[in-house]
Order: structure tokens, then sequence, then C-alpha cells
């Protein structure tokens, strides 16, 4: 059998089969990260408040001792959560005495999100790390979300919300 095989053909089976990987590669990546996202809005979509619901989740300082206990009482700072897109979440969170943030969080991988806040009519801005969990106080399961502030300004806190009452 006589097989005639020139360069031409070799280029274009060589080059072919670069771009072709390539292209798969980023369609298998973007996908993936759409896969992702999907699963993450699904599985935390239970943060958001109820349409109507005003501030249903209530905030706890940390113990000055130590920063990984609540206190007993709540510090009057009041949030209401709704959900962006995907995995995006927006906070709006009112403190007792009436200064206000905005912020975004971003849940990156499970149980773990980012959150950068700037507070309303202020120049002040600010980041927290998050993690989401539930606790059991009492006999009662709550919803959880710490914030682990990144600076020394912002301490953490934790924000707290009966189950029965999510949606």
């Amino acid at each position: 059998m006589n097989c005639h095989f020139d360069i031409c053909e070799f280029i274009n089976v060589v080059v072919g089969g670069i771009v072709t990987a390539i292209v798969a590669s980023f369609l298998w990546v973007w996908f993936a990260e759409i896969f992702r996202n999907c699963r993450l809005s699904k599985r935390y979509k239970y943060l958001k408040s109820p349409v109507g619901s005003q501030d249903d989740w209530i905030c706890y300082s940390m113990k000055p001792d130590n920063g990984h206990l609540r206190e007993d009482n709540p510090n009057g700072s009041t949030v209401f959560i709704s959900q962006e897109k995907g995995n995006r979440f927006s906070i709006r969170l009112k403190q007792k005495d009436n200064r206000r943030w905005i912020g975004k969080l971003t849940i990156t991988d499970e149980n773990i999100g980012s959150l950068h806040f700037r507070y309303e009519n202020e120049h002040e801005y600010g980041f927290k790390d998050v993690f989401i969990g539930e606790e059991t106080d009492n006999g009662r399961m709550y919803d959880v979300l710490f914030l682990i502030g990144k600076s020394k300004d912002y301490g953490n806190e934790i924000l707290l919300r009966e189950k029965g009452t999510r949606k």
C-alpha cells in the first residue's frame, strides 16, 4: 500500500487537534463552573430571607476573651439576606445605632464564602470570611453564618436564624 503524506496534512492534523483540544477544554471549564454555581445556588437558597420579612437574622457579637464563642444576648443588629444570582447573595445589616451596611456574599465552596461590605453614606469598607453551618441551642436548630473579620477594625460576628422560620 502506498501512502502519500505531506507536510500540509501533518500541519492540519496537529493544528486542528490543538485547536480542538483548547476549545474543548474551555467549554469543559465553562460548563463545570455553571454546574457548580447552580448546585451552590440550590443548596444555599435557604439563606435568603422570606419575601416580606424584615430582618429575620439576628446578630451576636463574640466574647472578647474568646473570639469563637458568642455572647449570650444579641448585639441589636438585624440582617436581611436576598439571593442575587447563583451563589451570590446581598446582605443588608442594620445596627442598633441605625448605622447600616450593604454587603455581597459569594459562596466559593462548600460552607465557605467571602463577604465584602460598605457602610451606607460613609466611606467605610470591609471584608469578612464566612462559614455557613447550623447549630443546636436548647433543643432548637439554627442556621448560622459565622463572619470572621479580616482586620482588627471588624471583629467576628455570628448571624443566627431559627430553622423553622426559613422558607
